[in-house]
């Protein structure tokens, strides 16, 4: 289901066929080293990501646990980020 506002879920995101650029929209978690975009976020939690999740790859600006919109392409369970947009 479309996330109001625009953007793929991440479950959305790692099945669609779609062209890039792809607008996802989740959760910004960092932990052990990696940053996902997770499909929920829950605080103060051990594992506060939700699966299904993508992991980032490129710069990203949000501040964990940030709802964000991301631009760009998935490759499996790898999104390669173009730019992302706060909100």
């Amino acid at each position: 289901m479309p996330i109001p506002g625009g953007g793929l879920t991440v479950r959305e995101a790692l099945s669609t066929k779609a062209a890039p650029p792809l607008a996802v929209t989740g959760w910004v978690v960092r932990s052990n080293g990696r940053v996902r975009l997770c499909s929920g976020y829950r605080k103060n939690q051990s594992n506060r990501c939700l699966d299904p999740a993508l992991t980032l790859k490129g710069r990203v600006v949000a501040k964990d646990g940030a709802k964000v919109t991301i631009f760009g392409a998935a490759k499996g369970t790898t999104f390669i980020i173009s730019r992302t947009v706060q909100g």
